[in-house]
């Protein structure tokens, strides 16, 4: 069979996020097929279906063979190897016989748009990237209901909503942030998600051309009322624009200590971040707007707290909105809101 060495790198490179060691290909059915312990992924495209033997092959290999084709590529299958062709380069891979692939029946439960499901997972899987700070780091918790999205991380600290349009039964899901890289690659315009059995999936596509992820559902035991994390009254409580705050916690970055966390302080009505290390320091002063004063120390209100810049900053970034800081004590953990959006971060030594 012969086809464009572009569409085939796009085709295998929706497989990277499974993290697999081997691949599945199904010429007949047209369909690439990669799995891990964690999420599987099905790729269906007639640009594939073919007479040839379906065949399995190491996925490092076949990814760096993809990589170096240019113009149109010839593939052939003889027993025990895999050709790949193009203009001047010839490659052929060791296979083994493949399985049959037995997809598990899928129930839809809600139609997505792609744009909205990806930005909330991905904002989901902020606090997941942060070690040795969350009991279930690497997992996201994805809900629907009541026509909403909801993706949390599950120590229940960073927490975002969007409406959907619901189409199914509602779910309750916890899936890995894994599968979040896997959406980058989705061709259309709205995902279906869904339930199939010990798993969750998330697909988008026709019966002709399609990109399935099969994410493991992972046990709920345990798994805290991320509701009752977010305190509901504050002593301090003030807000800047994201573009400011982006700009200021560029600023600072280059005082950063290998900690990575940045002051937040009000001090003789000024609101500004800082950040030391080894010498080094930054200062950058933020418009604001809200300052609540200190039921105690209304006269006087100062305030000081040590945050997580990464998460600050991710944080803005996927900010709608102005970002409002709220806090109930320097030590206390910090709540970020824009719009639908929360995030509590953990305070830092001071």
């Amino acid at each position: 069979m012969q086809l464009s060495a572009a569409d085939f790198k796009k085709l295998v490179k929706k497989l990277g996020p499974a993290g697999a060691d081997k691949v599945s290909i199904d010429f007949g059915k047209g369909s690439l097929v990669a799995s891990d312990n964690l999420l599987t992924i099905v790729v269906l495209d007639d640009i594939l279906k073919s007479s040839e033997t379906p065949v399995v092959v190491d996925a490092r290999q076949l990814g760096s063979i993809v990589n170096r084709t240019t113009g149109k590529i010839q593939i052939e299958t003889t027993p025990g190897e895999l050709e790949i062709k193009s203009s001047k380069s010839e490659w052929r891979i060791g296979t083994g016989a493949i399985k049959p692939l037995v997809l598990p029946e899928l129930k839809k439960s809600c139609k997505v748009p792609l744009e909205q499901v990806a930005a909330i997972l991905k904002f989901a899987s902020i606090s997941c990237e942060v070690k040795n700070q969350f009991a279930y780091a690497g997992l996201i918790r994805l809900t629907s209901g009541r026509g909403v999205l909801t993706a949390v991380a599950t120590n229940g600290r960073c927490m975002t909503v969007e409406a959907i349009e619901a189409a199914g039964d509602p779910f309750d899901f916890l899936i890995p942030a894994a599968a979040v890289k896997a959406l980058a690659s989705f061709d259309s315009q709205d995902v279906w998600i869904g339930d199939a059995g010990t798993a969750v999936f998330i697909g988008s596509g026709d019966a002709n051309k399609s990109t399935t992820v099969i994410a493991r559902k992972n046990s709920k035991v345990d798994f805290p009322n991320w509701e009752s994390v977010f305190p509901s009254t504050f002593t301090f409580e003030a807000s800047v624009s994201k573009e400011q705050l982006l700009t200021a916690l560029d600023n600072v970055s280059p005082a950063l200590g290998d900690g990575g966390s940045v002051g937040l302080m009000f001090e003789d009505d000024r609101l500004h971040l800082q950040a030391k290390s080894d010498g080094n320091f930054a200062d950058d002063e933020l418009d604001f707007t809200g300052i609540t004063p200190d039921p105690v120390f209304d006269e006087a209100i100062s305030f000081r707290t040590s945050l997580n810049h990464k998460q600050m900053v991710e944080f803005a970034r996927a900010a709608s909105e102005d970002v409002t800081f709220h806090s109930q004590g320097p030590i206390d953990p910090t709540l970020l809101t824009s719009g639908t959006k929360k995030m509590l971060i953990a305070a830092y030594k001071l």
